[in-house]
Parts: structure tokens; sequence; C-alpha cells
């Protein structure tokens, strides 16, 4: 699939090989993870290259986690937990019965509820079953079924999460342009980008940034520097779209 879609490219860029000495703007996707790049670069009177450069990242909220793991947290938590005050129990049931009979409810939570999709109102009125019956009885049982059907839904869901930033870049050949930022921080973050040609379409240019630490034996109460480790992310053209099973999205904020 590249590879055509490499040709294609490389047809529709033929007039501009000539003006490609630098990178201008581009859409690319990271070579391993759910995230793109997108930047705009202008040249400085000074010959530099100001970037400005956003990242736009999709990710599991289950990643990393398994359901078992889970269970075990929430039966230790379980051994401190006690029953729910009846009004916060009942408070919990008066929502489900809120979204099973919108018409029963207040006006403008009724208008909330119609406009869910049927899916989303039948796992939100699990989602707060489960709730009240846990607050009213806190044992092993429902404590299983409430860690349960959250690690299904977050196993389902992917966030959403961007930022932005500005880098100035130096040429270092016809084929290079590089930026170092750092060191940052209390760690002292090192960031080394660059832009690189594309070797099957020298019009295009892909990115690589390595991040390292210069004070890994620096440590707080709240954080160890030695546990971060150097990394390396690729940003490269090609194909943006990836199939992530995701039923629900969570928009991270600011």
């Amino acid at each position: 699939m590249r590879l055509v879609t490499i040709a294609v490219m490389g047809a529709l860029l033929a007039p501009q090989a000539m003006a490609s000495d630098r990178p201008t703007l581009g859409l690319l996707t990271h070579t391993s993870e759910w995230s793109n790049l997108r930047y705009k670069c202008a040249v400085e009177s000074d010959g530099q290259l100001l970037c400005a450069m956003a990242w736009s990242d999709v990710r599991k909220l289950s990643s990393g986690k398994t359901l078992k793991d889970e269970i075990a947290k929430g039966l230790d938590l379980l051994k401190t937990t006690k029953p729910g005050k009846p009004e916060e129990c009942d408070d919990l049931e008066r929502r489900v019965g809120d979204i099973r009979h919108p018409s029963r409810a207040s006006p403008g939570i009724a208008a909330e509820v119609r406009a869910l999709d049927p899916r989303d109102r039948r796992d939100l009125v699990r989602s707060w079953e489960l709730a009240a019956e846990f607050c009213r009885h806190p044992t092993r049982q429902t404590m299983i079924k409430l860690v349960t059907q959250r690690f299904e839904q977050r196993a389902m869901t992917c966030s959403v999460d961007g930022y932005e930033a500005y880098r100035r870049f130096k040429k270092v050949d016809e084929s290079t342009w590089a930026s170092t930022t750092g060191p940052d921080g209390v760690c002292g973050w090192v960031s080394i980008a660059r832009f690189e040609r594309d070797a099957a379409v020298p019009e295009i240019w892909n990115y690589v940034e390595q991040r390292s630490i210069a004070h890994p034996h620096i440590a707080t109460p709240d954080l160890k520097c030695s546990e971060f480790k150097p990394s390396e992310q690729r940003y490269v053209w090609g194909v943006n779209d990836f199939h992530a099973g995701c039923e629900f999205i969570s928009f991270v904020p600011f």
C-alpha cells in the first residue's frame, strides 16, 4: 500500500520538486503508535526554520492493564469500604430511574437522556445500577461486578489528546534540518529533533525526535529521574487511517 501511495504522491509532487529544499507543511503518522503530527514551517531572517507543530494522540484507556490486576486492586480497596449513606444510594437509584423513564425526570435531564444513543443509554443504566448496588452492599461479588463492567468499558474507550509547540530548526545538509532543546526541568530533559528527506520521495520530509535526560541521578519524594528512559519517536508520511477498535471516545482536557 505504501509503495502505491508513494508512487501517486510522487507524481503529484513532481512540479514542486525544485521548491522542496526545506520542510514547509505536512501531516505525518507515527510508525508504531496511534499518533500524527501536523507541521507548518517558515524561514526566518537568519535562515532558520520556525515550525508550528501539533501532535494528536489516540490511546486505549485500558492499555497496559489487566482485568485480574484491576479486580485485585478493587478487592484490596474493599477492605476499608463501608456501605454508602442511605441518601447517597437513593440518589444513585434515582439516576437509574431518570435514565429508564425520562418522562419522570426534570426537563433538562429528560432532554439529555433522550438525546443519547440507545446503546449509550443501556450502558449508562448498567453503570448506575452497579454503582447503586455496590453503594448498599459493598461485597466481594458486587466489587468484582463493578470493576469488570468499568474495565470492559475502558477497554472499548479511546482517549484523544493533543498538544502544540514551536521549534526552530537549522539546516545541517541538503537532507536534514535539526533542532536541539534542553536540558529542561528537574531531570534535564534533552530533545534532539530532525526533519529528514523521505528516501523514496525526496519532496517529503519525515520527522524524528530523540529524548533523554541529563540528570538521571536526581530524585525527589515525588520523582525519580532514573525511571525515565531514552526514547525515539518517528513520524513518516503515509496512510493516516488506522483501526483502533474504539466504541467510546474520551477527550483529554488541556
